[in-house]
Parts: structure tokens; sequence; C-alpha cells
């Protein structure tokens, strides 16, 4: 145990080393949204099934703050007369929002996982995700140079932008690749990398021959939990993710504390911070009743950017229910009638 914990501690400052130089669709309890980063995560859980919802308002403090909402379900699906292997599968839709011109894109996403149970604790998986998205904005709150007559701003004046539209549609996929230890339902280890955008989607709203794309983006996660007494659970988790230039480094360190652990009224609490590098932190809450988990997090901005915000990054707040089903026996065999 005490390995294990070294280990996992070890990693988690590892990932911790660098800078965050982006602000995109992000959760800082990126551990509570794992369909968004690894399809190769889609229903690596010890439930049946999951539902899960997520919600972040960021900057609410400056004229352009951004308002995402995710709604996932996965489910694990077992063959007949097999244990060396399980199919994931789900779906996840999320929708994002920000600033004057209404910017938004809605993402619908299918992942499919692959999992294969090498033994009773160590299991392989691969995933791939399918994406529909479209973008749209709004011009009627903007204000371009050349609706200015000289005088004063002249809505009724054209802004002479080369627009092919206010909205555009695309495909895009993304696939990922897990590596979980489990020694019991409270010790667990999930190691996994994932690539989006493989097929680097066209955009842009305007028609003057730009052809921008969408880049690839890189994402490693580790994420943990070890039981450290009878009712005290540690979960350490990592993230580091890429695209282009940008980077993205998320630590999160979090005790659990069992106030009952009595079958079908379990209730425990999670107390904890999380630190996105160079950016932010956020205090982090957690409170599991039988098969219902809520989880709360709220940023303070360290960045420069906190002379506008005044450190008030925003809140976040994750809501899950699992579905637990006793699968039936893989073979029946009757008594004999003589």
């Amino acid at each position: 145990m005490k390995s294990l914990i070294t280990k996992i501690f070890v990693v988690w400052l590892l990932v911790a080393v660098g800078g965050m130089y982006a602000q995109d669709v992000h959760f800082t309890q990126f551990f509570n949204a794992p369909m968004l980063i690894n399809p190769g995560l889609t229903a690596m859980h010890n439930a049946t099934s999951r539902v899960a919802v997520s919600y972040r308002n960021q900057w609410t403090t400056v004229p352009v703050p951004y308002t995402t909402f995710a709604g996932t379900i996965d489910k694990k699906i077992y063959p007949r007369y097999k244990d060396d292997h399980f199919i994931g599968v789900g779906a996840r839709v999320l929708y994002d929002y920000a600033g004057d011109a209404h910017l938004s894109i809605l993402d619908i996403n299918l992942l499919g996982n692959y999992a294969m149970i090498l033994n009773p604790s160590n299991i392989l998986s691969i995933g791939l995700g399918l994406n529909l998205d479209r973008r749209t904005f709004r011009d009627d709150e903007l204000r371009f140079p050349n609706q200015w007559n000289g005088d004063h701003y002249n809505p009724a004046l054209s802004n002479r932008e080369p627009l092919a539209g206010f909205n555009f549609l695309y495909l895009d996929l993304g696939g990922g690749i897990n590596y979980r230890f489990q020694k019991s339902n409270r010790t667990w280890v999930n190691l996994g990398g994932a690539a989006h955008h493989f097929i680097r989607p066209k955009q842009t709203f305007y028609d003057n021959g730009d052809n921008p794309r969408l880049p690839l983006r890189l994402a490693a996660t580790l994420m943990g939990s070890a039981r450290l007494f009878d009712a005290v659970d540690m979960l350490l988790n990592g993230l580091w993710q890429q695209q282009n230039v940008y980077q993205e480094k998320v630590v999160s360190g979090l005790l659990r504390l069992y106030l009952n652990r009595q079958p079908g009224n379990q209730m425990a609490i999670d107390l904890g911070a999380a630190w996105r590098v160079g950016d932010a932190w956020a205090p982090l809450f957690g409170l599991h009743y039988h098969n219902w988990y809520a989880g709360l997090s709220y940023d303070v901005n360290t960045s420069a950017f906190k002379v506008a915000t005044g450190g008030r990054g925003g809140p976040e707040f994750h809501m899950q229910y699992y579905f637990y089903r006793v699968e039936p026996l893989k073979e029946y065999k009757k008594c004999p009638v003589y």
C-alpha cells in the first residue's frame, strides 16, 4: 500500500511542473468529466452505468463571461459467457457560450470503448469518439470600424465583413487509451492518453479563402484513489493538455471522509483543492450519498488576469448518479430429475 501511494504521489508531482497559457472549454474538476478528456475512460468506473451533468460559469465579473454545460451517460456491456472483456458505450452533449458575439458551440459526441480485462486487477481500454459540432455567433451587439461615418456610429451601415454565414457544422474524431489498476473499489489508478481533432476540421465564419484548421489536442491524465484508513481515502488527479502552442496543467488532491459505510446508506465527503498551474487555484468539496455524487469548486485567479476579475474565476458544479446491476451467472445448470 505504501509503495502504491508513493508512486501515485511522485507522478502527481511530475504532472504539476510547468505553466498554463490557454483558456478553452475546460473543467477544473476534469476527473468528474473524464469522457471530455479521454474516450478510453468511457464506462471505466465501478458501476454498471452512470449519468452526469456539469456546469461552469467563468469570469462573471468581466464583460465576456464563459458558460459551459455538459451532460453525459455511459454504460458497460458485458458479452454473454465471456469475462475477459467488456464494451463501454456513451454519449455527451456539450454547450459553451461566451462574449458579446454570443459565440457558442454545440457538441454532440458518441463514444465507444473496448476494455480488455488482463486479470482481476488490470484493465486496458481503447476508445473512440465521433463528434458533430455546430458553431454560431451573432453580430447584432458588435460594432465595426466600417460603421463609423466619420461623426458617429451608424448601425445601418454595412460592416463589410466577408462572412459566409453565422453558423457552420463539422465532424470531428478523437481517440484514447487508458490503463486501470484496481486493487479494490477504493484503491485504483487510471493512467491514460488521448488525441482529439484527428480530422482537423475547418474553423472559420469567413468566405475569404482562408482555411484555418482546428489543431490537434493531446491530453494525458493520471487519476487515483488509495484507501488510507477504514474511513479515509486519498484521491490525487493530474491533467496535462497541449493544443498548438497552448498548454494546460491541472493537479488536485482530496481526502474522502466516510461518515457512514452501511450498505445502502453510505455517506462521505471530499475536501481538497486544485491548482491550474500559472492561472488559478480552487477549493474542492464533494458529497457522496448512496448512488449520488455532487462536486463543487470555485476558481480563484492567480494570473495577471486577476486585475480584471478581482481574483473571481467562477463556480463549477458536477452531479452524478451511478446504477449498479448484479450480473446473471455465466452458466446455469439445473439439477437432474431421477
